[in-house]
């Protein structure tokens, strides 16, 4: 064998010493990357585009693209070679792309956390036209980190401007400060607000959402409208869920989901792929060329736009899922994938309603079902069904009464009022190829108890708290009528508790040729405010 000697400066004989100089060292590292073979050429030269040659750091991350799904001794090579040439540099791995991100000196495992600060940081996060899932998933990769770090107590909606409480664990203020002047694609994510506490910001938390909605060319009689508003500050309003948990285009998402437990997973993907279109034009011509031939799932990602980043992931998984498209299932994050069947059980829910609406009303009948205790954690709250003596005794209202969301839970409870009992459940669950839900028909390489699809209980009357409204004269239509959390012109961000009130209004005007409705209000976690607001200017809702 051979023995290689250290010369006096510690490098080997045989081996050259590396340079000192961070973007001659850079230089052969990109050589190195190169003679790998197994990044593209293109991926090579955006990093070396996006490397600071002063510095040898990146502003933002960095995916370097593989020429062919890498196993796990080529994926040790690429990192090897980040190691190497890129000191300052860290590599790792994200939906299945290699990554590369500059190493922050506060994250070193040399540097401990002070003893004396709480390990988690609160603070609020502002966003528009960007989904919460993204906007984590985006904040955690420019820190490096887990996204499992970044956490809130629920999602919103992407087509809002929206504030929310997150908290990231161990993370310094002056780290996630830093990341306001980052871009986020099309979305604009702001961050500010921020304390230190003891205790993580977890899904659920929240109590509700504060609503604060501006209808322009508003037309409708002042006089009705106060009416229709008493009316549902009073007695409430069908708690539907909203519309948009069901898309926004002509597909909606819970058919995605009964082509999943049919068995029929490239089928899904493609209604997920052409939803996209409908909304992105540009997209078109990777649909296109993927409903022609499912099998090329690479040659639709290379006519993929690069901001559609969750249908890229998507591809990228099913090019390099080996002709199973079962694993590109499995490789969906579990909240992508769960959206789908979530939106299933809520049609389900929808058609359930509306049936117990139209055949008794709001108001509790025996037979109906009550929450008589909360539940614990995950568990299922416990419930009773209603009986000629609960009625008499006037003890429950309308707003008391809950009807289930389909599940695999064995300990669900169903209504044995007439037309909302388990058959009529069951008839609803079998026009959607859904009893797989509830057990009664297995699922088709889906498991519904991976998906966490469990049952719960919903209202079947939602009331809103803090309802307050007005009638706004303006004339131009891009003028701005109500005052959001973050300030542009000065970069500051209120918290969400500043904002309890509704959003601050801008002085009035006492004229203008057009009429805006501007309407606040409070609504439990899970309650839409969209179905409030149909109700509030006396629209009917389709049912979905």
């Amino acid at each position: 064998g051979m023995v290689a000697e250290a010369d006096a400066d510690g490098a080997e004989d045989g081996e050259a010493q590396l340079p000192d100089k961070p973007h001659e060292l850079a230089t052969l590292g990109y050589e190195a990357l190169r003679s790998t073979g197994l990044i593209t050429e293109e991926a090579i030269a955006a990093f070396e585009g996006s490397l600071n040659k002063r510095s040898a750091r990146l502003p933002e991350p960095v995916t370097l693209t593989a020429t062919t799904t890498l196993d796990k001794s080529q994926r040790t090579t690429v990192h090897s070679t980040i190691k190497k040439y890129y000191p300052k540099l860290t590599s790792y791995v994200e939906d299945g792309n290699i990554k590369v991100c500059s190493v922050d000196n506060t994250t070193s495992r040399k540097t401990t956390w002070p003893k004396d600060r709480p390990n988690y940081l609160h603070f609020t996060l502002y966003k528009e036209n960007i989904e919460t899932a993204q906007c984590l998933k985006a904040i955690s990769s420019k820190l490096c980190v887990n996204h499992k770090v970044i956490s809130t107590a629920g999602t919103k909606d992407k087509r809002a401007i929206t504030a929310q409480k997150a908290s990231a664990y161990r993370i310094t203020a002056k780290r996630l400060a830093a990341l306001n002047g980052s871009s986020y694609g099309r979305g604009l994510v702001k961050l500010g607000d921020f304390s230190y506490q003891k205790t993580e910001v977890k899904l659920g938390m929240h109590t509700g959402n504060r609503f604060s909605i501006v209808l322009r060319n508003f037309e409708g009689d002042s006089e009705g409208l106060k009416h229709t508003i008493e009316q549902v500050a009073a007695n409430g309003f069908i708690n539907y869920f909203g519309l948009q948990r069901f898309g926004t285009t002509s597909i909606p998402t819970y058919m995605v989901a009964v082509k999943f437990l049919s068995g029929d997973i490239i089928g899904g993907i493609s209604m997920i792929l052409q939803s996209k279109a409908e909304v992105v034009k540009e997209f078109q011509a990777a649909v296109d060329h993927f409903i022609a031939d499912p099998k090329d799932a690479k040659g639709a990602l290379a006519k993929t736009p690069y901001f559609c980043q969750s249908e890229r992931s998507l591809l990228e998984s099913l090019a390099k899922s080996e002709g199973n498209p079962m694993n590109v299932l499995n490789a969906m994050p579990r909240n992508s994938r769960s959206l789908y069947f979530h939106a299933l059980q809520s049609v389900i829910w929808n058609q359930m309603a509306s049936k117990r609406i139209a055949s008794h009303g709001p108001q509790p009948i025996p037979g109906d079902l009550v929450i008589t205790e909360p539940g614990q954690a995950q568990g299922l709250p416990k419930v009773k069904h209603l009986t000629e003596d609960d009625i008499k005794t006037g003890t429950y209202t309308a707003a008391d009464v809950v009807l289930p969301l389909p599940g695999i839970d064995k300990q669900l409870q169903y209504p044995t009022t007439a037309g909302c009992d388990f058959d009529a459940y069951r008839e609803c669950m079998e026009k959607y190829d859904a009893l797989s839900l509830v057990g009664l028909a297995p699922a088709k390489n889906v498991c519904c108890k991976d998906l966490n699809l469990y049952g719960s209980y919903r209202p079947i009357v939602a009331r809103p708290q803090n309802l307050t409204w007005s009638l706004t004269p303006y004339t131009d239509d891009e003028e701005i009528l109500q005052v959001c959390e973050y300030d542009s012109e000065t970069g500051t961000l209120r918290g969400p508790d500043a904002c309890i009130a509704g959003f601050q209004e801008p002085p009035p005007k006492p004229e203008g040729s057009k009429t805006a409705l501007r309407v606040s209000f409070t609504l439990n976690s899970s309650t839409y405010a969209t179905v409030c607001l149909r109700e509030i200017v006396n629209l009917t809702t389709t049912n979905a």
